[in-house]
């Protein structure tokens, strides 16, 4: 009896460890610890991304690196200031040497990336092959120059100028008008000196054809290598034509030469001087005689006013290239604007595509038919340029700069000499240009 009282008591003192003692002390023990929810996935920067293709160190690099360096500043300043939606713009880029296969080389490297969205160009032969791939493959092109076919024909390139020849034939107006202005005695007698590029033809073609409309006419033309050798037999022309002011359209060395060549024959300074706009600037500023010592009054078109505008765009040149330049460089020279205006053509539509389609879906073809039907839209006063206006007369004139004024070289600077004029839209018919088929 004893042992089995002894046995129940035994089970009963197990029983209450294991029922009552045991879950006591387990809940004291420390708890394993929950497993850790998944770290968020970073998040991805929203990045868009524009291309630059330009000639960095290669004949036209004077005026080209300028236009790079402004370009890049006005880029720069953007993301700087928080970009547009959390979006920024990576800029990529690339020297051409003006050589139009290393120009396709980079192009072919820029396009397949689908943020790509814009190409930036300046003018000429390399302009012109970004021009026909860009083109084939829908991707916006945003020369700093006009070239006719970027004006006429059927494609995705909007320049940031104006056509030359129409701006010529413009100036020529306004100078027929203000002849007090160069001391030129009317009526006025023009001749044309025109580099023997396409866009030097064209612009021939073109001025010569509008001129006559504000009763002013041509009395020579001549057609030079754009690096010429020997120029003495087409001043001679011009000396006998009697022409008291001189258009000149080719590059700086070759408006120096003609200047230097020019005044030993008695050319100038008999006749004044029109610099065709491609490079006014300080390069060929520094290469040309200073009115002081010599009287043949260089006069041009500009488009990059010197304002409070234009000096945001300094302290941004001066803060990323403040080592290259100095103030007086920026306030003589509108290569700085050509670059920043085309950056800000590219902003301007890529915010725009971004409130229509948002930016997973910029990308791609998608994103670039946004880009595209976007800038076509644009028609804005930057400030530190002239109207922009793509939206007025598209398509027949895809020049986007519609408002200059002129500027005259005294002392070694560029200085206006008048008011901003408007230069309209012409038809391909009124400037004598036959689109390609």
């Amino acid at each position: 009896m004893l042992l089995n009282s002894r046995v129940k008591v035994l089970c009963i003192i197990l029983v209450t460890l294991l029922f009552v003692v045991f879950p006591l002390i387990s809940g004291c023990a420390p708890k394993e610890a929950a497993p850790a929810a998944p770290s968020a996935k970073p998040t991805e920067p929203k990045v868009l991304k524009a291309a630059s293709i330009l000639d960095h160190s290669g004949p036209l690099s004077s005026a080209t690196l300028v236009q790079f360096h402004g370009w890049m500043a006005w880029i720069k300043g953007f993301n700087e200031a928080g970009g547009y939606k959390g979006v920024t713009i990576e800029p990529l880029w690339e020297d051409d040497e003006y050589k139009v296969e290393k120009a396709k080389t980079a192009y072919a490297r820029f396009i397949p990336d689908p943020r790509c969205l814009t190409i930036f160009t300046t003018g000429g032969a390399t302009s012109e092959a970004v021009w026909a791939m860009a083109k084939k493959d829908h991707i916006v092109h945003l020369p700093t120059y006009v070239e006719p076919m970027t004006v006429y024909e059927d494609s995705w390139s909007f320049g940031s100028g104006y056509q030359t020849g129409a701006g010529l034939a413009n100036l020529l107006q306004w100078i027929d008008k203000h002849p007090d202005a160069l001391g030129i005695k009317p009526p006025l007698k023009v001749a044309g000196m025109w580099a023997e590029l396409s866009w030097g033809i064209q612009d021939s073609k073109t001025a010569n054809k509008l001129a006559p409309k504000f009763g002013i006419n041509f009395v020579a033309n001549e057609v030079i290598p754009y690096t010429p050798s020997d120029l003495t037999a087409a001043l001679l022309r011009i000396k006998q034509s009697g022409a008291n002011l001189v258009i000149i359209e080719t590059s700086p060395t070759a408006i120096a030469r003609i200047v230097k060549d020019g005044t030993g024959l008695g050319v100038f300074p008999g006749a004044k001087v029109v610099i065709a706009p491609a490079y006014t600037g300080r390069g060929t500023a520094s290469l040309l005689p200073q009115e002081e010592a010599w009287s043949f009054c260089p006069v041009a078109l500009y488009r990059t006013p010197w304002n409070s505008e234009t000096k945001k765009l300094a302290d941004l040149v001066m803060k990323y290239y403040g080592g290259k330049y100095t103030v007086a460089d920026l306030e003589n020279e509108q290569q700085f604007g050509y670059g920043a205006i085309s950056a800000e053509l590219a902003i301007r539509a890529y915010k725009k595509a971004l409130d229509e389609i948002g930016y997973e879906a910029l990308q791609g073809a998608t994103g670039r038919e946004a880009v595209y039907k976007a800038v076509k839209t644009l028609n804005f006063e930057p400030g530190f340029y002239g109207r922009i206006n793509f939206a007025t007369n598209y398509p027949d004139w895809r020049a986007g700069c519609h408002t200059v004024y002129p500027v005259h070289l005294t002392g070694g600077k560029w200085k206006p000499i008048g008011d901003w004029f408007e230069i309209p839209g012409y038809t391909a018919e009124e400037v004598d240009y036959t689109p390609k088929k």
